[in-house]
């Protein structure tokens, strides 16, 4: 039987390319999320004005809206859950 050495495994340079990866979907995630916030943060000072009835205000709403939840999507699939075992 052949032995592997673990610095040439395969697996092992696998692994480091997906630990880069989801270090990558994390960061996007998060610059989504605080993008959200922010346009969300810009449809609460717009929406008091006498125009708010403007289609620039809902933009603001809809864009934060889906910023964040496309935000969150990639952080958690950033996340690496372990086996939930039952014994």
């Amino acid at each position: 039987m052949a032995m592997v050495k673990q610095g040439l495994s395969v697996l092992a340079r696998r692994d480091s390319i997906g630990n880069n990866l989801r270090k990558i979907m994390l960061l996007i995630g998060l610059a989504l999320l605080l993008s959200g916030i922010i346009s969300e943060a810009m449809y609460i000072t717009t929406s008091r004005v006498p125009y708010a009835d403007t289609v620039a205000a809902n933009q603001y709403l809809i864009l934060g809206i889906l910023l964040i939840l496309v935000g969150f999507i990639f952080t958690l699939s950033s996340v690496k859950i372990p086996k939930i075992r039952l014994s």
